[in-house]
This record gives structure tokens, sequence and C-alpha cells, in this order.
């Protein structure tokens, strides 16, 4: 049994916690601590979602730590990716970090492994953090929220994040590294970025900072209402849902600015299918990354513990009803008697367009959506003035003797629509009027009928070009009984199948073989992968939309495809024999340079920058 063990700090995260404790014990091997902590000498220290956990506590519990789950939830990752998970993935990541089984699927689930955030490459500290550390506490330690992917910034002090000397995925996977003075020095770094940059930077800390703190639990579909719903009252979609994308990253690009959103791994490519702010604007089909989910709720106006109370909203272009009959004629003037609105969509500029009918006849529509509260008193277009329109217009005319000016300032129409109306044609009365209305309805019906007789093995397009004004005419006005006397459906005969893609297949394996070939055998190399491939061979379009009718094409592309490593050791062997065979020096610094390698340089690639300086140095 354990005889001591360090306090846990306010929001330290449990690798910290785990390393002050190698220090403090003066444990010169990693396994004897590992052997201590998770009685077992192969654990790996693991600094964001830790496994294991039931057996740490085990251990721990006689000096009356927190409870496992507030361990899990104060002191790791798993509050930051869990609430966008599904809840089949964050029960089984929440299972794993206890028992320690089914390990290996943890980084898979929250999606990390084919996430293009990646996680920083080594630990973050603030400097001011580091001092009152040491002056109040003797000691400092790895903060949680300093290494999560969306806060570059400490929120106590306003300071930009320092990289420290320690990788956040240590060489050693069995090592502790605690945060010390000497690993987090209080160096000053000049960080040029601008005043707005500086600004969302305080903003998407806080947002994280909010995430950390509650059990948030949001479902796909869910996500997928809020975000319809705040593109919608945003303008960036129409009542439908369909997002207008190419506005949307526009207003996105110009909203963050390049130097933000560089810093957030979270560029845009309006041109790009694969692009994630359309993926985070669709049905969901994967898991998306925390950075991306915060970024895209801040541009929406929202805030990490208020957005998902538009899940369960609809949108309504035209606000909730009731909604006010705008006939100068009735009683209930600009009174919210009409129950529900009739939405359909502009043609030309896909907006909204609500028609509202009242139980006095009179139909009027407009195109949406509302912006002001004026807007809901605003007529677009009069459909049917109704019999109390009418009515009221033959009183004005005819019995009171009103002028057509001053009815028509009295009804709130055109001049021209009163002289119109006050014609003696006009002048019917309701039931009058309807009857002529039921008269027309039964004669357009038979009408319909008859052509149906006359082309019995015609689709309703067809039926269509036969009487275009009949179709619309019934369309307008009898819709449901229309589309409940349709012709019925011609049986569609399936086409035969045109490309026979087991013989394509064996072609462009083939050809991809030979291309592949070529390109490793050239002197300087390049990445081999599916698109270049495709430019070789002149099928890039083939290769991209038609692979999976493939599948010795496609097993042959992703087998030969270059990982990011694999291309850069075949570049660090190329520039070793160029500088050999140009009788300069093989040093590292010579290889990185001619080869185009960045600072972050991956362990295999340095292995192999490393043989290649000996295998040259021997040939000396």
């Amino acid at each position: 049994m354990l005889m001591y063990f360090p306090k846990l700090y306010p929001d330290e995260l449990l690798y910290s916690w785990f390393a002050r404790y190698h220090l403090h014990s003066g444990n010169i091997s990693p396994k004897v601590t590992m052997k201590e902590l998770f009685d077992s000498i192969s654990h790996t220290a693991v600094p964001d979602l830790p496994t294991r956990l039931q057996a740490v506590y085990d251990r721990l519990a006689h000096f009356n730590i927190p409870s496992i789950d507030e361990l899990i939830k104060e002191h790791t990752f798993y509050r930051y990716y869990a609430p966008f998970l599904q809840e089949e993935k964050r029960k089984n990541i929440y299972d794993a970090m206890v028992s320690g089984q089914n390990t290996g699927r943890i980084h898979t689930e929250i999606g990390l492994m084919p996430s293009t955030v990646k996680e920083m490459p080594y630990f973050r500290y603030c400097p001011k953090c580091v001092e009152e550390d040491i002056k109040n506490l003797g000691e400092t330690y790895w903060r949680l929220n300093h290494q999560l992917p969306s806060v570059h910034i400490c929120l106590n002090h306003d300071e930009i994040l320092r990289f420290s000397d320690v990788p956040f995925r240590s060489t050693n996977k069995h090592m502790f590294v605690p945060a010390t003075e000497e690993t987090c020095p209080p160096i000053e770094v000049t960080d040029h970025y601008n005043e707005h940059t500086l600004s969302i930077l305080r903003t998407m800390a806080d947002e994280t900072k909010k995430l950390m703190s509650e059990d948030y639990c949001f479902t796909w579909s869910g996500l997928n209402k809020a975000y319809k719903y705040l593109l919608q009252i945003n303008g960036y979609a129409n009542f439908n849902g369909t997002v207008n994308q190419q506005k949307l990253a526009s207003q996105f690009q110009s909203f963050y600015g390049n130097q933000l959103l560089d810093i957030m791994q979270s560029k845009i490519d309006p041109y790009s299918d694969w692009c994630w702010l359309k993926t985070i604007t669709r049905t969901y089909r994967k898991t998306i990354h925390p950075v991306r989910h915060l970024l895209f709720i801040t541009f929406l106006g929202e805030k990490i513990d208020t957005f998902y109370s538009n899940s369960n909203k609809t949108y309504q272009p035209f606000g909730p009803p009731p909604y006010p009959c705008l006939n100068a004629a009735s009683e209930h003037f600009k009174q919210k008697v009409i129950p529900e609105v009739q939405i359909t969509t502009c043609s030309k500029p896909r907006r909204p367009v609500g028609t509202f009918k009242c139980s006095c006849g009179f139909v009027y529509s407009r195109k949406g959506p509302d912006l002001i509260e004026e807007d809901l008193y605003r007529v677009g277009r009069i459909k049917e003035f109704g019999s109390v329109w009418k009515q009221k217009l033959h009183e004005l005319i005819h019995k009171n003797n009103m002028s057509y000016y001053a009815a028509a300032k009295q009804l709130r129409v055109d001049i021209a629509t009163v002289k119109k109306y006050a014609s003696q044609k006009h002048r019917t009365i309701a039931v009058t009027e309807k009857e002529a209305n039921e008269k027309l309805l039964e004669a357009k019906r038979k009408r319909w009928k008859k052509l149906k007789e006359e082309f019995p093995n015609s689709s309703v397009s067809q039926l269509r070009r036969e009487d275009p004004a009949l179709y619309t005419w019934l369309y307008r006005n009898d819709k449901e009984w229309l589309l409940s006397h349709k012709p019925k459906v011609c049986k569609r005969y399936k086409r035969t199948k045109r490309v026979d893609w087991e013989t394509r297949d064996d072609q462009t394996v083939l050809d991809a073989i030979k291309a592949a070939v070529n390109l490793l055998n050239q002197e300087k190399p390049e990445r081999i992968s599916v698109t270049r491939i495709g430019l070789e061979i002149n099928k890039v379009s083939l290769l991209q939309k038609k692979l999976n009718l493939m599948p010795r094409t496609k097993f042959f592309l992703y087998d030969i495809a270059d990982t990011v490593e694999q291309f850069q050791i075949r570049r660090v062997q190329w520039a070793a024999r160029v500088l050999y065979k140009s009788n300069h020096e093989v040093v590292p610094w010579r290889i990185c340079k001619l080869a185009g390698l960045g600072k972050n340089i991956h362990p295999t690639v340095q292995e192999e920058i490393r043989k290649q300086v000996e295998k040259y140095s021997l040939n000396n």
C-alpha cells in the first residue's frame, strides 16, 4: 500500500498528477511508478484519455481522493470529446478508461485518427501561472485546459500559451514527465496576433472552459436540427434547409480570418466537397472535432451552453401564428385571426412565399422571411379580395356615392382596382360567387377526366403538355383532387449495364502499376497518391468517382500510396545520395533542407536521417 501521494490540484491533468508522484517518490525507473499506480509495468502513460483508472483508484482510495467519475470528467479530455459523440461511443470510452479493456479503440471512437485537427506536439503552459504556482505551491503542474486544441490563451492572465520542452506523446511511452521550471521557462515571445484574432482566441478559450465544466450530451440528430435552425435564422439556409454554401464559406472566412483558422487547424476550401464546413452542415455520417463545433457555434452567434436549445425549434420565416388579416374592409383589420400560413418557394431567388387566407375571404401573399415587426403587416400580392371586401366596395361606391379615390384610400388599394371591381359585373353577392366557383371547378375536373380518357397511356407530364392551362389551374385551385386523380405510373424498365467494370478494372490496375513503377524509378522522388497516378494515366475523374466499382485498382492504389512519413523517408534517402555524389558532407541539417522537411519531424523519419548519416560517414 502506498504511504504517500501528492494532492491533486484544480484543473490538473491526471498525467501531471502521476508525473508529480513519480518525481516526489524518487523512483528512478518509470516502470516502478507504473507498477505502483497501475499494477502493470507495460501500461502506457497517456496524457489525454488515460485508462485502467479503477486500478489506480483502488490503490489511492485511502488518501480520500475524488471519485473515478470526477477524475475522468474534471482531469482528462473526456468532457472535451464526449458531448459530440453518439451515446454508445461515449459509454465505450468511459468504460475503457475505467476498466482498461478495449483501449485501442478510444482514439478511433472520438474520430481523432482521421481528423486533420491534430493534438498539440508539446505540453503548453502560461509563464505567469508557472510563476504563481512556484510562489504559492512550490511547484507547478500541467493544466488540463491549457492542453486542449481549442485553447491558445490563458484566461487568467490573458497570455498566449507557450510550448514546453516536453512532447505530448513521449517517445518513452511509460514515462510521466512533470512540469518544472526547467521545462517551462519564463521566456518572452512576441506573438504577432492582431486584436481580432486575440478576441476570438479569448472567446474560444472561454467556450472551451464552459464545455469542460458540464456534462453536455448532444445527439447527432439534435446537432443537425440546431445547426439547421441557426443557419436558417441567420440567412444561410432557406426554409427547406438548403444551405447556401458559397455565402456561408465567404462569411465564415471573413468572420475569423486566415490567421485564426490557421491557428485552429480549420482552414476551409469552399470548392472542395470534403470541406469540413460543408460536412458540419449536412446530415452527420462521421465525427467532427470539437474545435470545429466551437468555431461553428460561435460564428452562428451562440454559446456552447445555449445553442442546443434550438434543436427543438422550427424555423418560421413569417413568425409564429396567428397572423393578421389585412382586409381593410373587415371588422378585424390588422387583428391576428389567421391560424396558419401556406409556404411555397419563389422560383428564382428561392425565398419563401407565404400565403395567408382569412375566413372573410381575403387572401394575400408576400415574400419572406420577415425581418422586422413591420413586415408582418406588409402585403406583397392580393390573391383574393373576398365577398366582405367586395360588398364593402359596393356600399362605398353605389350607396354612399364615395369617389373612386376616397374608396381606394379607405380600402387601401390602388384606384384601378376599385374601378375594376366597382363595375356592374363584379357586384355579386357571396352566394352567387360561390356557386360560380363551384361550377367552374366542376367543369375543370370534367375536362381533366376527359383528357385522361383521350390519352389513356399518357403520364402526368404528357397530359400537362396537352393542356398546360388546365393543369396549372387545377394545381393552384384544386391540388389535392388533382394529385388523387393522376394517371397510373407506367412501368420503368431498367437500363442495361453499359460498362463492363470488371474489364475496366483489369485495364486500369495495369495502367496504375506501370505509372507507379515510372514514379518510383524517377531520380527525384514524387509522392505517390491516387490523384498523382490518375494524372499519369489520364484517369483522375474515373479514380475519384468510380474507384469503388474497381476493387483491384482500389486495393492496389491504397496499398501503393505513400503516407507522409513514407514519402519523407524516400526524400531523405534521395537527399543523402545527392549530397554524397556532389561531395557535400552528409549531415542532418543538409538532408532536412534538401528534402524540404519542416521543424516537426516524425520519429521514423528522424531515425532514417540518422541511418543515412551513418551510412555515408562509413563510406568516407
